[in-house]
């Protein structure tokens, strides 16, 4: 009788133990949760591989400081994503919506991120919907063909159209970036909109291209020794958001996790492994993340003075 009740005491003052060593690791921590993470695959097996271990590697971070959470990142092609999202058994807790619509964005029940504590300047000047957190910036930048001709500054838009004409060439702008040099220069680029602006540039079938840092890799890779650069100067910066994330609503555990790893995203190694060494498109959020990219990346060093300037409403 006096073993059966000592392991009844000792039963109990384990199970006590054990619910108060969890419940000081969730006041110090996180708690115990499995979290699934969608993200949108490229199509390319080599930069999607990249991709994956670059995820992983924030992942297995992440982990190793908090031991009780689980992260799997799983993907799908951008064109499958909404399918997946509508008939997925398990919801992902987290995944990359940069594709979705604001209507899509707002008939889902998602996370408001707002009020999500995040470390960068970089959140409060350009629009995005409050159910998305981005990990990326496209910054605008006009890259020069230098076998074809090239210029030192970029005063109006006119202007350098005439030195694209003077040397029997294109000027070409990509739809995506259209915007950000109709605020900047306060003129209508619409007339040098093309479908394939990029790729028409990169085939020397145009001298000047008016993009942005998301495309810096490919020209570097595809133009070697003859391209130059120039970030507008026009008195103001302007930029847009990329790689946009989005939180399933749950109000549970899973959905803590979810927002503390995607604050974690942010981090200066996450976006170290994001931008220099996954060399995805764009360049970090987060400040410090920004200058360590440009210090590797330095033909775009003028971007860090850019982003000093007044935000062009």
């Amino acid at each position: 009788m006096g073993i059966v009740c000592s392991f009844i005491v000792l039963s109990v003052a384990a199970g006590i133990f054990t619910w108060l060593y969890n419940a000081e690791r969730e006041k110090g921590g996180l708690p115990d949760a499995d979290i699934n993470i969608l993200y949108c695959s490229s199509g390319d097996e080599n930069t999607d591989a990249i991709k994956q271990q670059s995820f992983d590697a924030i992942a297995e971070n992440f982990m190793n400081e908090y031991t009780n959470v689980k992260i799997k990142f799983y993907s799908v092609s951008e064109d499958a994503l909404q399918s997946e999202l509508a008939h997925s058994e398990n919801m992902p807790a987290l995944y990359e919506s940069t594709t979705l619509s604001d209507e899509e964005l707002n008939t889902r029940n998602l996370v408001d991120l707002s009020a999500l504590e995040i470390d960068s300047d970089m959140y409060l000047n350009a629009d995005h919907n409050i159910r998305q957190l981005p990990l990326g910036l496209n910054i605008p930048v006009i890259y020069f063909n230098t076998s074809i001709g090239t210029a030192e500054e970029v005063p109006s838009i006119k202007t350098l159209q005439e030195l694209c004409a003077d040397a029997s060439s294109e000027l070409v702008v990509s739809e995506d970036a259209a915007e950000m040099y109709e605020t900047l220069y306060a003129e209508n680029v619409s007339t040098y909109v093309h479908d394939h602006a990029k790729e028409t540039f990169l085939k020397g079938n145009a001298m000047a291209f008016l993009g942005t840092s998301s495309d810096y890799l490919d020209v570097q890779s595809k133009l070697p020794g003859i391209y130059s650069i120039i970030i507008p100067n026009t008195g103001f910066s302007c930029y847009t958001y990329t790689s946009l994330w989005s939180i399933q609503k749950t109000d549970d555990d899973v959905q803590t996790v979810a927002e503390a790893f995607l604050n974690y995203m942010t981090s200066d190694l996450a976006q170290d492994y994001l931008y220099i060494q996954a060399q995805n498109a764009g360049i970090p959020v987060t400040g410090s993340a920004v200058y360590n990219y440009l210090n590797i990346y330095s033909e775009l060093k003028d971007i860090a003075e850019f982003l000093e300037l007044p935000f062009a409403d």
